[in-house]
């Protein structure tokens, strides 16, 4: 019995040990100049004054980061280091939400293994030092989940409602993360018991998720479907997503932007591991006993009906209001809110726009009302007889949430591949929701496919050293090493080049972080120049990210100029900095 409470003991003890030791890692680029998207959660977006809501209202993601960042900025400042402690620190917790996940799943020693993968992820490296919201959301599904095992284990329903207040949060931090949560918890549906009307009642929180989080994207909507305004989404920084793309995603969750995530033969392996966790969980419950039968779990939370009936009740006011903005809300009065002669084309085109983005959302609304009454009393165990006969005719084994958990990224990146076949939607960013998924189902081939302790123990060290590898070989990837736009300005605001303009390939960066830096008085402010006035200098000063290089056909131009008047060169990590006089040749 000692010896049985010391073993206990000591593998609880290591995964505190991990987590805190995966904060090492963590710290190499905290202190580095922000970058562009970075700015968002600074001064020049936040602050309590209408200013911010406009941007929350125009941001393509919804406004719960923004929220609190606002109150982070506030309670702790806006520096480099300040506003990436957040998502660190959501990192680092995530290390032991996902030991704690898979250890319900796979045993102490196979959470673990998943704690010390996420721990040298290069992905969550990456995204613990960035200020977006990206760790926060892996957090915040991981204890979703970790709120699921413990109600498929107790039947407590305090978890039930932590689990749902989990999944709604997801849908109101990034656009992708409500498409993911509402496929996670419909794959929940047709895991749980029929005999208890379990499965309608799980597709009802899903319902209530969904009319809770979509008025916040409302806007999103006007936009992307309605104008051009953010056609960068499909455009540009997103691209087709295809398997050869899905397949290099698992690579990167592991290793991130460098070392093996380039090596095909490293790239095939990470996804045979991956599938070979998704078939070992598949083929027998990897859950350890819970001493309950699974049909005593009732996923019935008393709430969500009221929650559900308020939030399309608020929401249809809302629609009907926009509906009816031609009539209530004239280009007159949005030129006195913002001030005269501002954006007059878009003032004019504004009411329409959201009559059309409330009609939409109106027959949206009257969907998910459909849905809730088909899901609600006999329609609802209805549905379930019917499913249930469909899986007893097809032979479908009977899944487990465990199940759902290894094998959801698979039916998430089978819908983004869908996706993709209207609407290029490709970032690694956006799928960041699916990495703790991928590294439980790794985690699970490593543990639960390997019938020999030796071999076992040599794969996981093999996989956690070349995880460690490869964070050692990380590339100049642009927003992981940042550009050096702090150093850039400095030197420019400290030489003769402070009084001529500057101008770059990415002038928006210029402008924000500019502004920042001279607000925080590291800089003096410094004149900053569209590309076109830039052509117009005897002097000016050009800043060159590598993102953003010269060689872009609409570049043209400005590349002419540099090459032909360049009087000095100075190099920052991950820019160029030419300073160039058109009687220099």
């Amino acid at each position: 019995m000692q010896h049985a409470a010391f073993r206990f003991s000591a593998v609880d003890a290591a995964l505190p040990a991990v987590a805190l030791l995966s904060v090492l890692p963590r710290l190499t680029q905290l202190g580095r100049s922000l970058w562009n998207d970075e700015t968002f959660a600074t001064h020049l977006r936040l602050g309590f004054n209408r200013g911010t809501l406009a941007w929350m209202a125009y941001d393509t993601h919804p406004p719960l980061y923004s929220l609190l960042m606002l109150l982070w900025t506030r309670a702790f400042g806006d520096s480099e280091r300040s506003i990436r402690m957040f998502p660190l620190l959501c990192s680092v917790a995530s290390v032991l939400l996902i030991g704690k996940v898979a250890a319900s799943l796979l045993g102490r020693g196979g959470g673990l293994l998943a704690a010390a993968a996420l721990a040298l992820s290069g992905a969550s490296v990456f995204y613990a030092q960035e200020a977006r919201s990206y760790s926060f959301l892996v957090t915040v599904l991981l204890l979703m989940t970790w709120f699921l095992v413990r109600y498929w284990r107790d039947g407590r329903p305090r978890d039930l409602r932590g689990f749902f207040v989990c999944a709604v949060v997801g849908g109101l931090t990034h656009v992708y993360a409500l498409l993911f949560v509402t496929l996670f918890l419909v794959l929940l549906a047709l895991t749980v018991p029929r005999d208890a009307g379990a499965g309608p009642q799980v597709l009802r929180l899903a319902l209530a998720g969904v009319a809770l989080a979509v008025p916040t994207y409302f806007l999103i909507a006007l936009m992307i479907l309605f104008t051009g305004e953010h056609s960068y989404l499909w455009r540009g920084i997103t691209s087709e997503f295809g398997g050869r793309e899905a397949a290099a995603l698992i690579s990167f969750y592991l290793f991130g932007h460098g070392g093996l995530t380039g090596k095909p033969l490293v790239g095939l392996a990470a996804c045979a591991l991956f599938l070979g966790g998704v078939y070992a969980a598949w083929r027998r419950s990897s859950e350890r006993p819970s001493g309950r039968e699974p049909s005593a779990h009732d996923y019935r939370l008393p709430e969500a009906r009221w929650l559900f009936a308020t939030a399309v009740a608020f929401g249809v006011v809302l629609v009907l209001a926009a509906v009816a903005a031609p009539v209530w809300l004239t280009p007159e009065a949005l030129g006195r809110l913002v001030g005269p002669n501002r954006h007059p084309e878009l003032l004019a085109a504004l009411p329409p726009l959201l009559r059309r983005t409330g009609l939409l959302y109106l027959a949206a609304y009257a969907g998910l009302a459909a849905a809730w009454g088909l899901l609600s009393g006999r329609h609802g165990a209805r549905l379930g007889r019917a499913f249930d006969g469909a899986r007893a005719r097809l032979g479908l084994p009977a899944p487990t949430p465990g199940r759902v958990i290894t094998g959801f990224p698979l039916f998430a990146v089978a819908l983004v591949l869908f996706i993709s076949r209207f609407r290029p939607t490709y970032n690694n960013r956006y799928m960041t929701a699916l990495m703790p998924f991928v590294v439980i189902g790794v985690s699970a081939a490593v543990w639960r496919s390997m019938a020999s302790r030796a071999t076992r123990a040599a794969l996981a060290a093999a996989l956690l050293a070349a995880q460690a590898y490869s964070l050692t070989r990380q590339e100049e990837a642009y927003a992981l090493l940042k550009p050096d736009y702090r150093g850039a300005l400095k030197y420019l605001g400290g030489t003769e080049a402070a009084r001529y303009p500057i101008t770059g390939t990415a002038q928006w960066e210029l402008e924000n972080l500019s502004r920042y830096y001279a607000d925080r008085g590291e800089i003096g402010r410094l004149k900053i120049v569209t590309r076109s006035e830039a052509l117009g200098e005897e002097r000016v000063a050009v800043i060159v990210p590598q993102a953003y290089p010269l060689e872009a056909p609409h570049l043209a131009e400005l590349r002419e100029l540099v090459r032909s008047g360049t009087t000095t060169t100075v190099r920052f990590p991950g820019l160029t900095v030419y300073e160039v006089s058109r009687g220099a040749h």
